[in-house]
This record gives structure tokens, C-alpha cells and sequence, in this order.
């Protein structure tokens, strides 16, 4: 790739849950949103929540939905929303990532890493492109992948590697 700058990731314990790499977003919520605007919303984290993000809502009840983030606290943010949502809904982000090198530091046991063009609960679901499975005899894999909804991993198995993915935000 072009003289842009990989930023290291570290993957050292198992995520159930499809967690976000670089700027991406990848939290939940379980209060209730009416449709309407400025609608206050509180999110597990707030973390790369930013004024002009592009969420989407899906899960839950209600429609799945984008919406662009109007204003930020320390806790929480303002959108406008078209749909209601109730229960534990999936917040989450994209944006284009270039894929770098895995590399595996330590392989752990019986793991499964799998990487995501988007989350895999948005709407429309995440694709996955790659599924590794890492091993002592290959310390590093090579991938020279573009991601168009943002760059999300879970990690499944009996015990944690640790691994480091380098990857580039388009974005920042």
C-alpha cells in the first residue's frame, strides 16, 4: 500500500461479541428511543461516538436504522431518529480500514479469529472475509484487504493468544 501509516491492534482474550478495530463503533443500549428528533441516548460506552457519526441501530424492537449523531456528552449523544427502539440493540459504525498484517505473537489454543466488513448485527450484516484459525508454524499472515463498513473480530476458543492486527482508518 501507499506510504499510510498501520497502527497496531492487540487481540489477547476471547470476545464473544464482535468488537471494533481502529475508530470504529461496537456498543449496545437498552433503553427505549421514540422516533422524533434530538433524542438523547445512552450507550454502554461512548467511545469514537463523535458529532457527524453515522450510527446504525438494529436489534431490539424496531426497525433497523442510520442515523448521524447531532451532539455528544461524556455519556451521551443526540440523533434524530424515524424508528422506535427498545430492548438490547447493536450500535455500531463503519468506515473504510485497509488490512495490514496479523501477526500472531503467541497462538493459544483451539482459536478461531474471525475479521468483519462491518458488524456482524447491522443492518445489513457484516460480511466475514477471513476465518483463522492461528498456529505456532505461521507467526505472521499477510492481507492487503480494503473493508468498506468498518473492521470488526471475534474470538472463540479455550485460551487466549495474543495476536496484533495492523490496520489503517481512512477516516482519521
Amino acid at each position: 500500500m501507499p506510504g499510510w501509516q498501520y497502527r497496531p491492534f492487540r487481540i489477547n482474550a476471547l470476545q464473544a461479541t464482535a468488537a471494533a478495530i481502529g475508530n470504529n463503533v461496537a456498543t449496545t443500549a437498552p433503553t427505549t428511543i421514540t422516533a422524533g428528533n434530538s433524542v438523547v441516548v445512552t450507550p454502554a460506552s461512548m467511545k469514537n461516538i463523535t458529532v457527524g457519526r453515522w450510527l446504525n441501530f438494529n436489534g431490539g424492537t424496531g426497525a433497523a436504522e442510520d442515523i448521524q449523531v447531532i451532539s455528544v456528552t461524556t455519556t451521551t449523544f443526540t440523533a434524530n431518529f424515524a424508528n422506535n427502539h427498545s430492548g438490547a440493540y447493536v450500535i455500531s459504525s463503519s468506515q473504510t480500514v485497509d488490512i495490514g498484517k496479523l501477526v500472531i505473537n503467541q497462538a493459544g489454543s483451539s482459536i478461531t479469529i474471525t475479521l468483519y466488513d462491518g458488524h456482524p448485527n447491522a443492518w445489513v450484516p457484516g460480511t466475514a472475509f477471513a476465518v483463522i484459525t492461528p498456529n505456532v508454524s505461521e507467526p505472521t499472515r499477510e492481507y492487503d484487504v480494503r473493508i468498506n463498513r468498518g473492521l470488526f473480530y471475534v474470538v472463540a476458543g479455550t485460551t487466549p493468544g495474543d495476536y496484533t492486527v495492523t490496520y489503517h482508518d481512512r477516516s482519521a
